[in-house]
């Protein structure tokens, strides 16, 4: 928590817990918190950093994903123009494949990481 203002956070939502009582449960989502030993609890820096590293998983889930359809409609479109299906699609599919997978896994262990704090 910090010491300067007091504030206390869910560890696990963010809520806001100034005001409640110095133990129990966080009444947004159930975390069991207790502000006296800190546990359940996280300071308003952390929530905002919590905050700030989600946007930034889901902007590199979204620009990878991205990349990954663009390949998948470049290998349609090869597919298209050529008359040979398999070459492009599966060129084009492999990539777009290995990038979806990449994304699922920045945001698997995004999840992961956040469970864990």
């Amino acid at each position: 928590m910090d010491a300067a203002d007091g504030s206390a956070y869910c560890v696990q939502c963010g809520y806001d817990l100034l005001g409640s009582s110095p133990q129990g449960r966080c009444p947004e989502c159930g975390q069991a918190f207790d502000r006296r030993t800190g546990k359940g609890v996280v300071s308003g820096t952390a929530v905002a950093q919590q905050r700030g590293d989600l946007v930034l998983t889901w902007a590199k889930v979204g620009v990878i994903s991205a990349i990954g359809l663009a390949c998948l409609g470049g290998g349609i479109y090869g597919a298209l123009r050529s008359g040979d299906w398999s070459r492009s699609m599966v060129i084009g599919g492999g990539i777009a494949l290995a990038l979806f997978a990449v994304a699922g896994l920045i945001w698997w262990n995004d999840a992961l990481e956040r469970k864990r704090l």
